[in-house]
This record gives C-alpha cells, sequence and structure tokens, in this order.
C-alpha cells in the first residue's frame, strides 16, 4: 500500500513521522529555490498541495521571486563594475611604473614612455567613469533593499503555511508533512547553502591573503635589489617599477577583499551554520512532539530556525556598510591616480 494513503488513525507516532518523512522526501540541491511549483510536481500529499496553491502563500513565493532576482541581478552589476574599476587602476599602475623602466633602459624612451603615459591616463579615465556610473546606479542600495525583502518574503512564506497546521485537529497528519515540508525547503536547503557559502567565502579570502604576501614579497625583494645593484650600475633602478607594480597588485587585492567581504563573511555564515546545525539536532525531538499534539513547538522551532536566518541578515546589513566605504576608497584612488598622473612629468 503506498504509505501516502495510509489512514493516520491506524499509524503510531513513529509510523506517522516515517511516513510524512516519506510524503516529502529527501533533499535534492534544487531545494533552495523556493519554487511551489515544482514541488507540486512531487507532492502527492492532498492537503499539503492545497495549501501550496493558496493564494497568500503564493503570492509570498512570487514576491520572494521577484526581489532574489533584481537582488541577484543588482549584486552582480555592483560586483562587476567594481571589479572593472579595481582592474581599470591596476593597469593604470602597471602602466605609469613602466614609465620608470622606460626612461631609464632605453636611450631614447620616446615614444614608449609618452605611449605608456598615454595608456595610463586613458585607463584611469575609464575607470573613473565606472566608478560614477557604480555610484550614480545605486546599485549597492537596490541590493541591500531588494535582499532585505526577498529574504522577509521567504520567511513569511513560510510562516503562513506553520499557521495552517495550528488548527489541525489531534491526529492529523498535515502538522508532520507541513514540519517535513519545512524541514527539507527550509532548514536543509539553508544548511546546504550556508556550508556552500561558508566554504567558497573562505577559499577565496585565502586566496586573497597568499596573493597578497606574494606581491608584497615582489615589493620587498625588488626594493632590496633596486638598492644594491643600482649602486654599481644605475640601469638597474629599473626595477623598481617591479617593486611599483607588485605594490599596485597588492592594493589590488586588498581593494578586491573590502569589496567581497570573503572573510568576514565566511565567518559569519560558519556562526550561522553552527546555529543552523544545533536546530537540525532537536528535529527528532519536534517531530515526536508534534506527533503528540503539541503543535506549540512546531511554531516554536520554527521560528528558532528564522531567528538565526534573520540575525545573520541584520549583520549582513551592518557589514554591508563596509563595502560602501570600498566603493568610496575606489573613487578616492582614481582621483589620486589622476592628480599624480597630472603632475608627473610626462603626464603633465
Amino acid at each position: 500500500m503506498n504509505p501516502s494513503f495510509v489512514e493516520p488513525e491506524v499509524m503510531d507516532d513513529e509510523a506517522r513521522i516515517e511516513d510524512a518523512k516519506q510524503r516529502i522526501g529527501e533533499s535534492s540541491p534544487d531545494d533552495a529555490i523556493l519554487a511551489p511549483e515544482t514541488h507540486l510536481s512531487h507532492i502527492e500529499d492532498p492537503l499539503l498541495r492545497a495549501l501550496l496553491q493558496h493564494g497568500d502563500v503564493r503570492t509570498a513565493a512570487a514576491k520572494y521571486h521577484r526581489h532574489d532576482t533584481q537582488a541577484l541581478e543588482a549584486q552582480q552589476q555592483l560586483r562587476s563594475l567594481a571589479s572593472r574599476v579595481n582592474a581599470l587602476l591596476l593597469g593604470a599602475a602597471a602602466s605609469s611604473s613602466s614609465i620608470m623602466a622606460i626612461t631609464v633602459l632605453l636611450d631614447q624612451p620616446q615614444p614608449y614612455a609618452a605611449i605608456a603615459a598615454g595608456l595610463a591616463t586613458v585607463l584611469s579615465g575609464l575607470a573613473g567613469a565606472s566608478r560614477r556610473q557604480l555610484g550614480g546606479a545605486r546599485l549597492l542600495e537596490e541590493w541591500m533593499r531588494e535582499r532585505a525583502s526577498a529574504e522577509m518574503q521567504r520567511l513569511r512564506y513560510f510562516k503562513l503555511l506553520t499557521r495552517k497546521a495550528t488548527p489541525a485537529p489531534r491526529g492529523s497528519q498535515l502538522p508532520l508533512v507541513l514540519l517535513e515540508y519545512f524541514r527539507r525547503y527550509q532548514l536543509q536547503a539553508q544548511i546546504a547553502f550556508y556550508t556552500k557559502k561558508s566554504k567558497s567565502h573562505a577559499a577565496a579570502a585565502r586566496t586573497t591573503v597568499r596573493t597578497t604576501a606574494r606581491a608584497l614579497s615582489v615589493v620587498a625583494i625588488a626594493t632590496g635589489l633596486t638598492a644594491i645593484l643600482s649602486s654599481f650600475d644605475p640601469a638597474w633602478s629599473a626595477l623598481a617599477a617591479i617593486a611599483l607594480t607588485a605594490q599596485a597588485f597588492a592594493a589590488s587585492a586588498a581593494n578586491r577583499e573590502a569589496l567581497s567581504q570573503d572573510e568576514r563573511n565566511a565567518e559569519r555564515y560558519r556562526g550561522t551554520l553552527d546555529g543552523l546545525e544545533r536546530c537540525a539536532e532537536r528535529l527528532d525531538d519536534v517531530r515526536r512532539a508534534v506527533a503528540a499534539g503539541r503543535l506549540d513547538l512546531f511554531e516554536q522551532f520554527v521560528d528558532s530556525v528564522h531567528e538565526g536566518l534573520s540575525a545573520e541578515h541584520r549583520q549582513w546589513t551592518e557589514d554591508i556598510g563596509d563595502v560602501g566605504s570600498a566603493i568610496d576608497r575606489l573613487g578616492d584612488l582614481v582621483e589620486k591616480f589622476k592628480l599624480d598622473s597630472a603632475t608627473s612629468p610626462i603626464g603633465g
């Protein structure tokens, strides 16, 4: 007999819990996508299917999808523009540094030095234009606003479903089925998300640290060699160009970390993951309580999971202010580079 259609009154609590698990199934990589229409394709329980098609539930899911899509678009545009500014500044710094090597190594540095200076001017100008586009589009504010709205609608979606379980009569399977739905599409989906993101941000942070350390090592070596070797032959002073370029590369890596917040995100995501896993450890106790009719514990369990997610979002909102500061620093670097270029002998 298909367990989805076993009458709950002929089963004990443990059998009812197993029945609810089977009705919802195990998690999959796509569960983080809040799509009731997709869920309906493999959920046979008639009561849950009816709830998922309620107007308020469908509206919350639709709003989540809309705000989530807009938040992702704003985030991608923000990161693309900021990365472009960072890369253009690095190119401009490298071009400017090459002028020193060209002047020292070539008997007739023109027109090569002028070409390098012109290239640095063009790249810094493009960086300035991208920086103005970044500020004018107000992408950071849009990202924050849309992300906050999306997360609010996701929590509201599951809260609406939870409230619909509380009037169920004693012995009804609906609360247990809804608990398993919450387990799969919210708790386990968020655990999978924070596990993946904490690892990826930690790996990116380690890469940035290694990159910065190597660039600073090149700065130290090139600076030392320049000081030593140029005392024997002035042509070795061209090595200073390598030191300046490596220094610019280290600054670029620091700017990238300030924009991505990898280290801070990894730490915050690990903390949120720990909280979610502690909630997951209580799941079996909550299952037994719900089977015994303690629907209030179902609501408390949902609130505990959501409080951890809301706390993470509040921390993200506070930390995201540092991204705004990093964007402002990019603008300052652009203006400083233009000023330095304008006052240099070739740039002027």
